[in-house]
């Protein structure tokens, strides 16, 4: 029988393990062989304390840029990149957990379909640009390596994109004070600093999923500083102007207040200080909106509600959230057409414009992607698509909701999970895998968060 201290620690009372548990006896199984690679961690470090170090300090560069403007983002891989090339005669031993992992082999499967729907995409063009931030998948190689110190690569991300909150705060100050030279070219009501909105809005949806739970149930100034994070997070999902984000980051204050209620023994005592957390964050949001609506962030508002009526009683697609409502329609229209294989890769623009007219016989205006993350999957990946981006996102979940020792401090060791959910929700109006840096955080969250990571030595040792 193996000692006591390599039995694989209990799930956590937010852990979604459970759903999956009949069929992972196979993956279990699997992964307590992995235990060994452990020791490996252990002899890298030994062996070569230079360039253990060094590679440290290179995953903690490509986490803080990763969340930068596109072109920083992207040259974000190579810090961490360099010393995964120049060091896998050290480090080559610890990939047993990385390449037995089911999240590993069910992203592989995924992407072997993508790839295959290129066949019948009428746009393969677009279906290889799609495809191309598979190349995020090389952050597991790069970062692996590097796992038992993956609390202080998860820092590194909070902290690069609260910079990208400082970009926010300028742009925002060269606004009131009318310096062209301190904001970005957005429109009205959208300070996002140097991001896209959109894509600042997800990105923060996520940052809001890293701090909240350490807000709720973290202690001492850990909570504190949750506290601080999440309210810094909900003033800048706000002053984005996106409303999906808005709502998604809505429904995760929710989740987690839910989650904290539930785990609770003194019920009562939390619900009221649930209460009281979403107060504080409801506060920020509301004093960064009154500084933000003169911009027209108050009239993002108002006309959210008009056009939806408009799509929904005229079927007019023509204005910006009746646009969005039109090309969920026709995703859906386009995995009706095709429900087991989809109309291929990078082919839903194509479809659309091919099989849907406008008024008058025009030509509609479709994007490239059904602002839907779900719809635009099941439209182009048919149902085996969508049955294996889910069995992904459900397993990267899973993982992240299993406590293990190494993991960080409570409250902030359950943050990945809930960033997870957090762009899981706001996939509803914006498909997070394909964009370059909220979809570069996907992707390290899940590496982060990998079955079968390896534990601290100090706590293996106790």
């Amino acid at each position: 029988m193996p000692p006591a201290s390599d039995a694989q620690p209990a799930p956590t009372r937010l852990s979604v393990d459970g759903l999956f548990g009949g069929t992972n006896r196979v993956w279990s199984w699997l992964g307590a062989r992995t235990r060994p690679c452990e020791r490996h961690f252990d002899a890298q470090q030994r062996r070569d304390p230079f360039g253990c170090g060094l590679h440290l300090v290179c995953g903690v560069t490509t986490c803080l840029l990763l969340s930068g403007p596109t072109t920083l983002s992207e040259l974000a891989l190579v810090p961490a990149g360099i010393m995964a090339m120049v060091r896998p005669h050290w480090y080559w031993r610890t990939l047993g957990g990385l390449v037995v992992s089911k999240t590993t082999a069910l992203w592989a499967m995924a992407v072997l379909w993508g790839l295959l729907a290129l066949a019948w995409s009428p746009d393969r063009g677009q279906g290889l640009d799609e495809l191309s931030n598979v190349r995020w998948s090389a952050l597991g190689l790069m970062l692996w390596p590097l796992m038992q110190h993956r609390a202080l690569l998860l820092a590194a991300l909070a902290i690069g994109l609260h910079i990208g909150q400082a970009t926010q705060l300028m742009h925002g100050l060269g606004v009131l004070i009318d310096e062209p030279s301190l904001r970005w070219n957005r429109m009205p009501g959208r300070w996002s600093g140097w991001w896209d909105p959109v894509v600042g809005g997800t990105l923060l949806v996520g940052l809001l999923g890293l701090h909240l739970p350490a807000a709720a149930w973290g202690r001492g100034g850990w909570r504190l500083a949750g506290l601080a994070g999440s309210a810094a997070a909900v003033a800048g999902i706000v002053a984005t102007g996106t409303r999906g984000a808005w709502l998604a980051s809505m429904g995760l204050v929710g989740l987690v207040a839910l989650g904290w209620w539930w785990k609770s023994k003194n019920r009562l005592k939390v619900g009221g200080a649930a209460v009281a957390l979403v107060l504080i964050l409801g506060a920020a949001a509301a004093g960064v909106g009154v500084v933000a609506g003169g911009s027209g962030l108050s009239q993002r508002v108002e006309s959210a509600w008009t056009e939806i009526n408009r799509a929904i009683d005229e079927r007019d697609f023509t204005t910006d959230t009746g646009a969005r409502i039109g090309m969920a329609i026709w995703a859906a229209e386009a995995w009706r057409s095709a429900p087991v294989h989809g109309v291929g890769t990078g082919g839903y623009k194509q479809w659309v414009l091919q099989n849907v007219e406008g008024p008058s016989g025009q030509r509609v205006g479709v994007h490239a992607h059904a602002h839907n993350g779900l719809l635009h999957i099941a439209a182009t990946g048919g149902l085996i698509g969508l049955v294996l981006m889910l069995l992904v996102y459900a397993s990267a979940v899973s993982s992240a909701g299993r406590y293990e020792p190494g993991d960080g401090v409570i409250g902030y060791r359950d943050g990945p999970m809930f960033a997870l959910l957090g762009l899981g929700l706001v996939s509803a109006f914006d498909p997070f895998h394909l964009n370059t840096q909220t979809c570069a955080l996907f992707a390290v969250l899940v590496v982060l968060r990998l079955p079968n990571r390896p534990r601290l030595l100090a706590d293996r040792a106790s």
